[in-house]
């Protein structure tokens, strides 16, 4: 599995559980061998056009998600789901690019998505 895939995997691991869990219990430091830590309400980086360039990682690990290529950056919508900001891939060539993570694998993460369905459209919500 590529380096992109496991990172979106783990990313939405994540946002699950910062939605699901109260937020005084939610804390980097309290998930043991944590690697990344993206949360769509913390560390984005956006232009006025609320294209998304840099994803910065909370868990202080330094293991950011950017994109330089204006064409190919995600979006934040404010205020989307449950009144918290979400950061929007277009499901066509929207991507973030993100470090290499040591000794991360795939038997050792587990990923959730949180979709929102339209009549006209599936978004996934990040």
């Amino acid at each position: 599995m590529g380096f992109l895939k496991k990172t979106i995997l783990l990313l939405f691991l994540l946002l699950f559980i910062y939605y699901l869990l109260p937020a005084q219990i939610i804390n980097p430091n309290n998930i043991p061998g944590l690697q990344l830590w993206l949360k769509a309400d913390s560390l984005v980086n956006f232009d006025a056009g609320y294209n998304v360039s840099q994803w910065s990682d909370c868990s202080g690990n330094n293991n950011n998600a950017i994109q330089p290529t204006s064409s190919n950056k995600p979006i934040i919508i404010t205020n989307a789901l449950n009144s918290k900001p979400v950061i929007r891939f277009d499901g066509t060539d929207d991507w973030l690019q993100g470090t290499t993570i040591p000794n991360i694998n795939t038997s050792s993460m587990t990923i959730f998505i949180v979709v929102k369905y339209n009549n006209t459209n599936v978004w996934a919500q990040f």
